[in-house]
């Protein structure tokens, strides 16, 4: 008889070793497990803890993770990174609610400015939202007026921005040094709100807002680069591994290009490239940029194009079937003189890019918006098909039709669940409640196969994940607390794939990144309470424990 060889195993050596945790792997099947071995940057096993355990040997890290609950890397798949840095104090003034809840608080918060700066100097802040100041609950539409700021500043010129971005409040000060007055028309694809006598009422939308906005003395590219660096570290401190940076220029890619040489990135960074209301702008960028979708690695990469369609529910410039309350529905904002003209420009952007191998995003937010963007990349792709994964961003009012076309071609959604919960209420007001109940209709989108990526367009709303599945799962408003839409609640499985997995596959990474399986990039999101069987009301309460990014532990909350 032949002697039995009895087993042998060698330790493998892994990095780091995880293991007694809650391990949610948003696999295609969801499976949860125990451990985790970790090797150079990429994950080396996944399983139970004492066969993670085995592997180990005499320079394996152990964490005894007490039963804590780890998720891939959250991914923020629209958040403006660069913006979120610098529209922050010490840059700007914080005008956010609960900070600002009235306009005497703005008052007070602009003369304390002034006083620390000196009469004569630009006064920039970002964050009001006019649904949570105390003057106009209940009046969705009014808005304030430069009357409401000019007397505590009427030698310093003011620009505020809006929480969303889209609309500016700026004192007389500001319009006398823009040469704006009552004669002055509309740009193009802006407006410039008037009162009844035909004066500038100091509220400006879209390209207006924007023209505001230029005036201000920009920022020096050491506060750029001061101003991502600590926005990186406070989106590690809330577990976010990866963003996808929308609209930027080649100048902000090149400080993205130089942190990245200096070794200072501590997260992923998807750029798209900003495009143009045009044809020929889009020619230009795209002609000129040397690249397409997936250049670079997997830290710093081109994911795609930006264009912008429409504007937003909030300022009725969302382009709409169903006209507003007060009447209007929008347009898109790109060239053109009628509807049909700019409906065509805005189909020619999408072909040309697309025919150069760019993925295409775009910023949506109307029904009739979200048609004409899914007809472009339909045409596009029948034309020059690839692997695009094109996508709308923001996609409020997408139709339950629109949504087969979307599943049906491979086009993706991304959303913000933390705008439905900060805005909710005041879209009663604009489109009526059955409307404002409709808004970001996500269990559809689900239902449909549309692949759904969550994120929180900051500076928009803060780059908060946990709040964004609360909102998800739950649909309620921030200022009342009432359920707007429960028929489109999604599950937290949901909800977490829209935040990992979901985003990778928007970017064209979910084989490297957005799931705990073997092979792929070592980035984790360590959190203290189990997200599947908390109360979904305190999901937002839920502490992160550990942020792992390329196998590196980037944050550590010491009050665990």
């Amino acid at each position: 008889m032949k002697k039995q060889i009895k087993s042998k195993w060698q330790p493998m050596n892994p990095d780091l070793v995880m293991y007694n945790g809650k391990i949610v792997t948003v696999d295609n099947d969801f499976s949860i497990t125990e451990a985790i071995a970790i090797k150079d940057n990429r994950i080396y096993g996944v399983g139970l803890s004492s066969d993670m355990k085995n592997l180990s040997g005499e320079k394996t890290e152990l964490i005894d993770l007490n039963g804590a609950t780890v998720l891939p890397g959250i991914n923020d798949a629209h958040c403006h990174l660069n913006g979120f840095g610098l529209e922050r104090p010490p840059f700007l003034v914080d005008l956010a609610y609960p900070l600002i809840k009235s306009l005497e608080d703005i008052r007070k918060t602009t003369a304390a400015k002034i006083a620390e700066v000196g009469i004569g100097k630009w006064i920039s802040g970002w964050g009001w939202d006019r649904g949570f100041l105390a003057e106009f609950k209940d009046k969705p539409q009014s808005w304030p007026t430069r009357y409401d700021i000019d007397p505590v500043s009427p030698d310093n010129p003011v620009v505020y921005s809006e929480f969303s971005g889209h609309t500016c409040l700026v004192n007389s000060k500001v319009l006398e040094i823009a040469g704006i007055n009552r004669d002055t028309p509309n740009p193009e694809n802006g407006i410039i709100q008037r009162d009844a006598s035909g004066e500038p009422t100091g509220i400006l939308f879209e390209t207006a807002a924007g023209m505001m906005r230029e005036l201000v003395p920009p920022p020096t590219e050491a506060e750029r680069k001061t101003g991502i660096l600590n926005a990186m570290a406070e989106l590690n401190s809330l577990g976010i591994t990866c963003v996808t940076e929308p609209g930027l220029n080649a100048d902000q890619i090149r400080i993205y290009t130089n942190l990245y040489n200096q070794g200072k990135f501590t997260l992923r960074v998807n750029c798209m490239v900003m495009g143009g209301p045009s044809l020929n702008a889009v020619k230009q960028i795209l002609d000129n940029v040397g690249t397409c979708t997936g250049f670079g690695n997997e830290w710093l990469r081109i994911s795609g194009l930006k264009l912008l369609a429409d504007g937003i529910p909030p300022s009725k410039t969302a382009f709409m079937y169903e006209d507003y309350l007060g009447g209007g529905h929008g347009k898109l904002l790109v060239d053109g003189k009628t509807d049909e003209e700019r409906y065509d420009m805005l189909i020619s952007m999408i072909k040309y890019a697309n025919a150069r191998d760019f993925q295409v995003g775009i910023h949506v937010t109307g029904d009739r918006g979200i048609d004409a963007c899914v007809d472009g990349y339909i045409a596009a792709l029948a034309e020059h098909p690839w692997d695009a994964r094109h996508y709308t961003i923001h996609t409020d009012y997408v139709t339950l039709k629109c949504m087969k076309r979307m599943a049906k071609h491979n086009i993706g959604a991304n959303i913000q669940s933390a705008i439905k919960w900060t805005i909710g209420n005041l879209m009663v007001g604009i489109v009526g409640e059955k409307r404002a109940a409709y808004h970001w209709p996500l269990k559809s989108l689900f239902d449909a196969g549309v692949r759904v990526s969550n994120s929180s367009d900051a500076s928009v709303t803060y780059p908060d994940w946990r709040q964004g599945v609360e909102s998800a799962v739950l649909r309620k408003d921030k200022a009342t607390g009432n359920v707007l839409g429960a028929y489109e609640c999604i599950s937290v499985e949901q909800a977490i794939r829209s935040y990992t997995i979901n985003g990778a596959w928007q970017d064209h990474q979910d084989n490297v990144r957005g799931s705990i399986e073997v092979g792929k990039l070592a980035d984790f999101t360590i959190i203290g309470d189990d997200i599947l069987s908390i109360d979904p009301n305190r999901i937002h309460e839920i502490p992160v424990l550990y942020t792992i990014v390329d196998g590196k532990i980037v944050y550590k909350n010491l009050k665990y």
